[in-house]
């Protein structure tokens, strides 16, 4: 029997980083976020730096997370794709708002982004989902994800499918925009004296038609 260490009270270890520097910083989030996400890319130590947290919240106010894969960055956003029928989906289509946080341990760091959800263009969700692999385009295309099923009949759904020429593109599947409104950039630090740059967006015109970043460091 594996025995499990109960004294998690005691568990310590200790930062040491490079600290940010609000200045160093770049002025727009999303390059920020991009000039990090690069460096985890590049990393040895890190499986899948695009992984990251998702945390939405259901009608009935019940908070949920998993993770997802971000498929793409750009000056919008940043898009992950999966099931419209899925739970996230659900919570999406009553709550359109989430929350995305990217952990990289090795590097200490993580990004926390807050924003709206909308889902993208079928055009858009079409042209990903006929760059993944063929069993990818099964997979998505039989899944009733979330619902109860026994396993042989998911395989046997799966092989049928994947046998034909081309998958037929399913409509309950495509993407996710999350548009930021709000980031926070975390490094580690020693003594538990993290460093935390949050990024807020703020109307600099009465009637809103331009915005801008707002920089400012928090208290760990």
């Amino acid at each position: 029997m594996i025995m499990v260490n109960k004294n998690l009270d005691q568990l310590r270890r200790e930062y040491h980083a490079p600290p940010l520097i609000e200045l160093e910083m770049e002025t727009d989030p999303i390059v920020q976020l991009e000039l990090w996400l690069d460096q985890a890319i590049h990393s040895e130590d890190i499986l899948n730096p695009t992984a990251a947290t998702l945390a939405t919240v259901s009608k009935d106010g019940q908070p949920s997370a998993r993770i997802v894969l971000v498929k793409s960055i750009d000056k919008n956003g940043l898009t992950f794709y999966t099931n419209y029928n899925s739970q996230k989906g659900v919570d999406l289509h009553h709550t359109p708002n989430a929350c995305l946080n990217f952990y990289w341990e090795p590097l200490h760091r993580q990004i926390k982004i807050e924003g709206s959800v909308t889902k993208v263009s079928a055009d858009r969700s079409k042209q990903y989902f006929y760059s993944r692999p063929k069993e990818s385009q099964s997979a998505a295309a039989i899944s009733n994800q979330s619902q109860p099923i026994a396993k042989d009949r998911l395989m046997a759904q799966f092989n049928q499918i994947r046998a034909q020429d081309t998958i037929p593109f399913p409509d309950h599947w495509g993407g996710y925009l999350v548009t930021p409104i709000r980031f926070e950039f975390w490094q580690g630090q020693p003594n538990r004296l993290h460093d935390r740059i949050q990024y807020i967006k703020h109307d600099i015109t009465p009637n809103k038609t331009h915005q801008q970043w707002q920089k400012v460091r928090i208290a760990p």
